[in-house]
């Protein structure tokens, strides 16, 4: 006999049907795993006609078996069965005690569920908890006595949810999207439901940190797809513009020719902050775009779904965590496993757009464990570990690798220093222990390089996380395996890199000196990469230390290089002075006698003492009265500077020059609060401490620069050819100080921080620097005529968006408008006690780019790119 027909699959039945029908059918699904380092399992989507079936939340170990649970479950809510097949009774209803009794038992089952269940799966749960099939007119009966709370149908599919837990209007804070509670002014759409299983598919919408990110679920796509569609079809034909901003409200808002839900979260001077309910991404729009938001815009539930990243929270503050995970993750399709629904939903991100899974915590993890230098144009946080012989740098980089690795090797130390255990047996090469370090009672991860033992029982370590390296006694190495595998093989910190302009094989132990001179090992520095690692060759690098009184920034390449060539210069030989250096006794007997022969003869008509000296320009000796150097008689007191001077043999016209009394330059002349200025932006630390020049004395200064430059590569530093005294160098006095640049210019001793060192102020252009004696001039009085030039500035109206000013938006804040031309409007003005120069004043600006057709006010702008707090009514 011939053997029955086997019976048909549910995915032949339901091809079938939509055969019958005329519908389309497909099927998609995705691969996933069921657990951080579980097997692969498929999740399976059904679409036939306007309908989608899901096979979630069970999970399947192959293609096949998901997508013919999708097609069992469009079988069980079409109510297609064939006879060969094994069919449940169906629930009787015919009696009100019989209908009682099955609504109750669909309430018992939906209050299970807080989020509620799609009326799809209903019939499916209700099969497998009670052995019977629910009538065909079940969703009508539940309806009808209102057990439970049942959304609008959409797409031949509603939610049903427990009484207690019915969706309640929005609420959210300044930048959270949160559809679980809180009030909004406006109708409110059905509560998002999510899915039953811990594997769900997401599309990554908006990262604001690791405990603060937004996407939404895939199953929802196309109908928002639709929704988007709708609403710039209707607002291309309506306006519906608002009077009035009800920040409870959702509105529909015009963002780059696309309309979206937002609610608007403030407005100011004519703008609008507002965040997305389906996107939960923040952003400033101008206030004509915010529109009414129709009604019928509010069918589909908000899609913004909030979620934080598991094992990662302790990052949310961390600017290169939420960097590399914006990288990661934005716009992209992905698996989220949920780990937690309470209090907050806890995710695992997995990307599964590869042959290999890769789950994006644990990525994001050891790429924040691993340090790594930073890209062009941008900067990192580093302390300086290690120096060695050949100049090749160790750094540490601040973050989070560093502080867990700290806390890792404070453990360690903690247990050996309380248990005694007993050091390594036996060393092994190029294996990791755990080593005291040398001259402290702490400890750290160390190499051994070579297991050949010196005479005093010691071996050659590396310590990986600083850098150096050193000879250590065997019994300070401890076997490091025993306090896990994860100390072991967590990345090494020290970067091993060079100071750009530092030519290889020039680098002394001099050098090494100065360098950690400058910069202590617990010194927190800006380092940035010049030129990338090439081969064996290690990157070159560029770094920056901040000194006080003003927190400037100083290049550490620059004053390294200034000191090493200093230090040579010292070893040059010097040529004889010019002026011979007399005591203060000896010249004034001198000038004494002088003054009886030059009275006696009758060659000066003066009454004081005169000497005869050289002109600046080697004119004919002429006679200057001992009075004008500020010398009198024996009986007179004698002032500090001036017998200093004497005992130089200084030229008396430096003193009329100005250079004993230390006379002040002119403060610039400032017009009134509510003037309009020309300026130009010379230097720029943040938006609250930069330096302008008024534009209209450019030129002037132009001529100064070219004439200081002339006067002092020649005669100008005739008296002083090795340059100032020491001994005249002196706090608050003005003198012509030779730059890098080969260029002479007016600065303004700030401190005197050594007898070869001071600390100056560039009155004309508004920066620092170090300089030495050997590098300044006398002022001379014909350049002292025009006033100082640089004007500390701030912007009005700004604040940081943190406590402190982020060094990458600092050097964005300086390429936008150092060496640039502005028009300010002077807001306010304050008396200037920074720079030290007397009579000045720091100004308060509003500033506007007029360069092209539509003027641009900095300020607001700088708070469009995320640089800057912007509050206009401040200013």
């Amino acid at each position: 006999p011939a053997s029955p027909p086997a019976p048909k699959t549910c995915r032949q039945l339901v091809e079938d049907y939509a055969r019958e029908k005329g519908w389309s059918v497909s099927f998609s699904a995705i691969t996933s795993r069921s657990s951080k380092k579980g097997p692969l399992v498929w999740l399976a989507t059904l679409k036939m006609d306007k309908q989608s079936f899901y096979s979630y939340p069970d999970e399947k170990e192959s293609r096949e078996e998901a997508e013919e649970e999708a097609a069992r479950k469009a079988i069980s809510f079409l109510g297609l069965h064939q006879g060969a097949q094994s069919q449940l009774p169906e629930t009787v209803v015919s009696t009100s005690k019989q209908i009682e009794d099955f609504v109750n038992r669909i309430k018992e089952l939906v209050g299970q569920k807080d989020n509620g269940l799609w009326s799809t799966v209903v019939p499916e749960i209700y099969q497998e908890q009670y052995r019977e099939s629910v009538p065909k007119s079940w969703l009508e009966l539940v309806k009808i006595k209102k057990a439970v709370y049942i959304t609008d149908m959409k797409d031949n599919r509603c939610i049903l949810y427990p009484q207690s837990s019915a969706p309640k209007p929005l609420q959210r804070d300044a930048r959270s999207v949160d559809a679980d509670a809180g009030s909004l002014s406006c109708p409110v759409p059905d509560k998002l439901p999510l899915p039953e299983g811990n594997h769900w598919d997401v599309y990554v919408t908006s990262v604001v940190s690791t405990t603060e990110v937004y996407f939404r679920l895939v199953d929802f796509n196309d109908q928002y797809w639709e929704l988007r569609d709708s609403m710039d079809n209707f607002y291309l034909a309506n306006s519906l513009l608002v009077s009035e901003i009800d920040d409870t409200a959702v509105y529909a808002v015009n963002v780059d020719g696309s309309w979206l839900r937002m609610q608007v979260l403030e407005v100011q001077d004519g703008k609008a902050e507002c965040i997305s309910v389906d996107h939960g991404d923040a952003i400033i729009v101008p206030l004509k775009n915010v529109h009414k938001l129709d009604q019928k815009f509010l069918s589909l539930p908000f899609q913004a779904v909030h979620c934080q990243l598991d094992e990662l929270l302790e990052f949310a503050d961390d600017e290169q965590a939420n960097k590399l995970l914006n990288d990661l993750s934005v716009g992209k399709c992905l698996i989220a496993e949920v780990t937690a629904r309470e209090p907050v939903l806890t995710v695992i991100l997995y990307d599964t757009s590869t042959d290999e899974d890769v789950n994006l915590n644990e990525l994001l993890l050891k790429r924040l464990e691993t340090p790594t230098l930073p890209g062009p144009d941008q900067i990192a946080r580093v302390k300086l570990s290690h120096i060695d012989a050949q100049g090749n740098l160790s750094v540490q980089l601040s973050g989070p690798g560093l502080r867990s690795m700290t806390r890792f090797m404070d453990g360690v130390s903690n247990h050996i220093k309380q248990n005694n255990p007993a050091p390594a047996l036996s060393l092994c090469e190029s294996k990791l222990y755990a080593c005291r370090m040398p001259g402290s009672g702490t400890f750290g991860r160390a190499f051994v390089l070579s297991t050949a033992q010196l005479k005093e029982g010691k071996v050659l370590v590396r310590f990986v996380d600083m850098g150096a390296v050193t000879l250590v006694p065997t019994s300070d190495l401890y076997d490091l395996d025993v306090f896990g595998k994860d100390i072991a093989s967590f990345p090494h910190q020290a970067i091993v890199c060079r100071l750009a302009d530092v030519a290889l094989g020039t680098w002394t132990e001099k050098a090494t000196t100065l360098l950690r001179e400058m910069v202590p090992s617990d010194l927190v520095l800006l380092l940035k990469v010049v030129t990338l690692a090439k081969g064996s060759s290690p990157p070159l690098v560029a770094m920056f230390k901040r000194i006080e009184p003003n927190n400037e920034l100083v290049s550490v390449n620059t004053s390294l290089a200034v000191a090493l060539e200093s230090r040579q210069e010292e070893r040059r030989p010097k040529r004889a002075p010019l002026l011979t250096r007399l005591s203060s006794q000896t010249l004034i007997s001198e000038k004494k006698a002088e003054a009886a022969t030059n009275g006696a003869s009758g060659g000066c008509t003066s009454k004081a003492a005169s000497v005869p000296v050289p002109g600046p320009q080697g004119d004919a000796p002429r006679c200057i009265s001992s009075g004008d150097v500020g010398v009198t008689m024996p009986a007179a007191p004698v002032s500090e500077l001036v017998s200093v001077a004497l005992n130089l043999g200084i030229p008396p016209e430096l003193e009329e020059e100005g250079l004993l009394q230390g006379k002040p330059l002119a403060a610039p002349k400032l017009p009134e609060v509510g003037s309009f200025i020309d300026i130009n932006i010379t230097e720029a630390a943040n938006p609250l401490n930069f330096t302008c020049q008024l534009y209209g004395q450019g030129a002037a200064l132009n001529d100064l620069m070219a004439e200081m430059l002339s006067f002092y590569e020649a005669e100008g530093s005739s008296a002083f050819p090795e340059g100032l005294p020491e001994a005249l160098l002196r706090k608050g006095h003005y003198y012509a100080g030779r730059h890098v640049d080969r260029g002479w210019y007016r600065v303004l001793v700030q401190q005197v921080q050594g007898p070869l060192m001071a600390s100056v102020y560039f009155v004309d252009y508004g920066d620092y620097s170090m300089m030495q004696p050997s590098e300044l001039q006398p002022l001379w009085q014909r350049f002292r005529h025009l006033p100082v030039q640089a004007i500390q500035a701030s912007l009005a109206g700004v604040t940081p968006l943190q406590e402190d000013w982020n060094p990458v938006d600092c050097i964005n804040f300086r390429n936008m408008v150092k060496d640039k031309a502005f028009v300010a409007k002077i807001v306010g003005k304050s008396p200037d006690t920074k720079t030290g120069v007397e009579g000045s004043e720091c100004v308060v600006l509003r500033l506007y780019d007029t360069s092209t057709s539509i003027d641009v006010l900095i300020n607001q702008l700088l708070a469009e790119r995320n640089i800057v707090r912007y509050a206009p009514s401040s200013d």
